[in-house]
């Protein structure tokens, strides 16, 4: 058994010298040790992070170098495997390929390629400076070396740790790049990766401090590393320091103890170039400017340093067409030739080729990593969210390339401010792409609900045409990427609602861009915070950090971020009830807006929070109006409106059911439906909020059947995701399949959905609305199935023994009327008047004469009455209903019942010939209405058993 060490990974290296020392002792060749299908034979290096040994791959029957890494020393072995994964995509032949990452028992191991060879120290030692033909072999080395960084840049990563071991030579002749222990994704966030280097610098300055000489990495650090400030431009200046030592032979700067190297002074050149180096003078400026103290003053990129180094290098293959073209020349045979067709300028470049970092975000390997990513998951729309996700990722990535080759064609005639203000801008949609596919690499069932919205949300190439100039360039930019690194983290943190992880990056971001005056960052944090603190109903901190998010909107002066502030600042005094406060902001959001100019996505997200308020302020027409323009403006948007499209129209079809519009509900609660099935396929948890607003409207519609229909659709998507699905939102479908139930008379089933819904809300804090509504719905059902005494007991508990308020609520007078129809029906006579005279007072403060549901209200008191033997008062009630039923065109359901407490009233006072005309009337219309009637058909039976003068 392979033994395991006390950090608890597999101790391969003891095993091996276990294995040596029993040959040596007893004779006998011991088995090797073994990690899966991998045989250790021997170490072959030592890097930061662990031990490197060549191994044989016993299925592919193949060598390999495998990397056991010390996960401890810079955190879990999933971030670590998360970069390692990162690395497997770069697919370029100047990096070293990495076949496979996995753990066994605790030991993280990378499997790579093994180059054989050496590395550039190595080659250094044997070839010393001082020759043309050297100079001329290391210039294609460098260039090599570019390559592959420049492909790492492009895809996100960064080096840190470039020196000349970490660059190896292979017996093929092709350099690559290995070594990525210290390796940082561009959007990693950088208080993990800060800790480590400054872990190892302070590991570095107690070695200093016995001997007070730098040993190993220091002496290739960019200043700002000292910091722990690592950025792209960082890999430049480290490329730079290891090319000086392979050329000069000696390192740029004279410093030999760690202070004198971090503390160099800014301005402080390089060692001068010298010719006896057998180095040209334009290799020595390429790299000193890589060497700047100042990012800002360094290369643009580290492609910009590789086309300077291939400007300027002459490769053998135009060598040999200069020399062809000399011969020719030379033979007096150049008259037929054309020069500017065979050694002319060179043609100009086109812009079809894509940058290296396109081609790794979405490869056919990382699309198959992604892909079993999402199925580990093991949730059953695993596969059905992935597809979606695939296919807004190609339209992504294809939009990011139609966008740099439109950038690549501008800039033919140079660059300027603005295009290099666009570029920088599609770098950051690139990384977010990135940091999105890292977030997916472990993703939890309930992150995977999110995944498709969250790549919707994905930056706009069209957010790059608004990109604004940088008011100062160089450092400050610089700096600021960092923070803009840490921005996307934290937005696919809170995109994924992984609200505690992205909370905690965007308030250090927010801290730091306040320190440095960078308030487009700070900005953005506050607006992440505000969406955080809204989604978990904080409406303080809501406000608090849409205030801030408009102060460095303001101070950036950018109004594309001013309008995002004021909408922000709209919904949180929404939440605290402020609704001028609210109001204003709308208004302000809108004036900056036309200064803005077209912004489809920011006008109808303008128009929906205005529909809120005229909703919360009872103005219907009001909040139609915007509604309207809400959806007309979202759908002239681009593709990342789409969920703010859906859930305009799910709240649309929500008013239309509150102005009961049964028709015009069911149109937009469809509409409602069928948009996030566009966006999330046919099966996705959060359909099941839909799918409850649709079965409800359905109900409106009279449609009872297929209301639950849908509604068991929406309890298989809650069932997709079982943890998910939030009591409220489980309750609020129980009370819409009961009312379904009830509808159809099936009262024993919406008596068991009630009592499913109480059960569901038995603990849960906030519901309480949710939990008065199933109680209230419970009496009226168990009154259907003449459970009077259980009803009783129920709407008792809700009303109270105490008079209703002068501005009691609607549902009160709801559960007044219930109880005396309850109390009613077990004989308690004075108590069911009482409550039936304090549910009609409360109640027509909320009801408009003539309504249906006013109408609803008066044939019940009346039922009540007539229970009870107040017959005039049941005549007169009775009576009004009947004329404002036939003035509103009531159908024969309605006509039916009101004519039968008609013709109860009048018996009761004894006048049987107007009993007996009501009661031939009622029994025509109740059997015109059809199944709908026949409950009250059976009790008009019923009673004209017990009263046959009727008849």
């Amino acid at each position: 058994m392979t033994a395991v060490n006390e950090e608890g990974s597999i101790d391969l290296e003891g095993a091996r010298l276990r294995a040596s020392l029993k040959a040596r002792l007893f004779g006998q060749r011991a088995p090797r040790p073994r990690l899966l299908r991998y045989e250790l034979l021997e170490p072959i290096g030592e890097g930061a992070m662990g031990t490197v040994y060549r191994a044989r791959d016993h299925d592919l029957e193949r060598d390999v170098a495998l990397k056991l890494l010390r996960s401890a020393e810079l955190g879990s072995a999933e971030r670590v495997r998360r970069e390692a994964r990162a690395l497997a995509r770069l697919n370029h032949p100047n990096v070293v390929t990495i076949h496979e990452i996995g753990e066994a028992e605790g030991q993280v191991f990378i499997a790579m390629e093994l180059v054989e060879g050496r590395d550039l120290g190595a080659w250094a030692e044997r070839t010393p400076p001082g020759s043309r033909a050297r100079f001329a072999e290391l210039a294609d080395l460098a260039i090599e070396a570019a390559e592959g960084l420049v492909a790492a840049h492009a895809a996100g990563i960064l080096h840190r740790d470039l020196k000349p071991s970490n660059l190896l030579l292979g017996d093929d002749g092709r350099v690559r790049l290995a070594d990525f222990g210290l390796a940082q994704l561009n959007g990693a966030r950088a208080s993990q990766w800060v800790t480590a280097r400054e872990d190892s610098v302070r590991a570095a300055s107690e070695r200093i401090t016995r001997s007070d000489h730098v040993v190993g990495t220091p002496a290739y650090m960019a200043p700002e590393q000292f910091e722990g400030g690592a950025q792209a431009k960082s890999d430049q200046y480290g490329f730079c320091a290891t090319f000086f030592k392979l050329a000069f032979g000696h390192l740029p700067f004279e410093g030999t103890s760690l202070t004198a190297l971090r503390d160099r002074p800014p301005g402080d050149p390089p060692a001068p170039w010298t010719r006896s180096s057998g180095v040209p003078r334009w290799f020595h400026r390429v790299l000193a400017r890589g060497l700047r103290f100042d990012p800002g003053q360094r290369h643009p990129s580290m492609a910009a340093l590789r086309d300077a180094l291939v400007r300027r290098r002459s490769r053998p293959r135009r060598v040999a067409v200069t020399l062809g073209l000399a011969v020719v020349v030379a033979s007096g045979v150049a008259g037929g030739v054309g020069l500017g067709g065979v050694g002319g300028s060179a043609p100009e470049p086109t812009c079809v080729a894509v940058e290296p970092g396109l081609d790794s975000l979405w490869s056919p390997h990382q699309r198959a990593e992604l892909e079993a990513a999402f199925l580990a998951t093991e949730a059953p729309h695993a596969a059905s969210v992935f597809g979606r996700v695939e296919r807004e990722l190609e339209a992504v990535i294809a939009d990011q390339r139609a966008a740099q080759r439109e950038l690549c064609e501008f800039e033919r005639g140079g660059r300027s401010p603005a295009t290099q203000a666009r570029r920088r801008c599609m770098e950051r949609s690139r990384r977010a792409v990135l940091e999105l596919e890292r977030a997916f690499d472990s993703m939890t069932v309930g992150e995977l609900s999110h995944a498709v919205q969250a790549t919707v949300a994905l930056p706009s190439m069209a957010e790059c045409e608004r990109e604004p100039r940088p008011a100062r360039a160089g450092l400050a930019e610089e700096l600021a990427a960092g923070l803009n690194a840490d921005l996307d983290g934290a937005r696919v943190a809170i995109d994924l609602y992984r609200h505690e992880e992205g909370a905690a990056l965007a308030e250090s971001v927010a801290r730091q861009a306040e320190r440095r005056g960078r308030w487009r960052e700070r900005a953005q944090a506050a607006g992440m915070l505000a969406v955080v603190a809204h989604r978990n109903h904080i409406g303080a901190d809501s406000r608090r950090w849409s205030e801030a998010m408009l102060e460095g909107a303001e101070r950036s002066g950018e109004l594309l971020l001013q309008v995002r502030a004021w909408i922000r600042l709209a919904h949180a005094a929404r939440m605290e009830g402020e609704l001028e406060l609210a109001e204003f902001a709308v208004g302000r959001g809108r004036s900056t807006l036309e200064r803005l100019g077209h912004a489809p996505q920011l006008d109808g997200e303008l128009h929906s929070i205005a529909a809120l308020i005229a909703r919360d302020r009872d103005m219907p027409e009001a909040a139609v109006s915007a509604y309207e323009a809400a959806i007309e403006a979202l759908e002239a948007a681009p593709p990342s409106a789409r969920q703010a499209l859906a859930g305009v129209t799910c709240d649309f079809a929500f008013l239309h059911m509150r102005t009961h519009e049964a028709d015009l509900a069911a149109v937009q609660a469809r509409r409602c439906v069928e948009r996030h099935e566009q966006l999330l396929g046919p099966r996705h948890p959060q359909l099941a909020a839909p799918r409850t607003i649709f079965a409800e409207a359905l109900i409106w519609q009279g449609e009872f059947e297929r209301a639950l229909e849908v509604a068991d659709s929406a309890q298989a998507d809650f069932e997709l995701a079982p943890s998910l699905a939030l009591p409220r939102a489980r309750a609020k479908l129980g009370l819409v399949r009961a009312t379904a139930h009830r509808r159809r008379s099936e009262v024993p089933a919406a008596t068991a959905a009630l009592r499913s819904v109480l059960e569901a809300l038995e603990g849960v804090a906030d519901v309480e609305d949710m939990r008065r509504a199933a109680r209230i719905d419970l009496g009226s059902v168990l009154l259907e199935a003449e459970d009077c005494e259980g009803a009783r007991e129920q709407l008792a508990q809700l009303a109270g023994g105490e008079a209703p308020a002068d501005d009691a609520p609607l549902n009160d007078g709801i559960v007044r009327l219930n109880l005396a129809t309850a109390e009613a029906c077990v004989g308690e006579a004075p108590a069911a008047r009482v409550h039936a005279a304090q549910a009609q007072a409360i109640m027509e403060r909320f009801l408009e004469p003539g309504s249906m549901a006013h109408i609803q209200l008066l044939r019940t008191l009346a039922d009540i009455y007539n229970v009870t033997a107040a017959w005039g008062q049941a005549e007169a009630l009775a009576g009004q209903a009947l004329a404002d039923a036939t003035h509103v065109g009531a159908g024969p359901y309605e006509l039916g019942v009101i004519r039968f407490q008609l013709a109860r009233a009048r018996a009761g006072q004894g006048d049987w010939v107007r009993a007996r005309a009501f009661t031939r009337t009622a029994q025509h219309e109740l059997s015109a209405a059809g199944s709908d009637g026949e409950a009250w058909s059976e009790r008009l039976e019923d009673w004209l058993r017990d009263n046959p003068r009727a008849r």
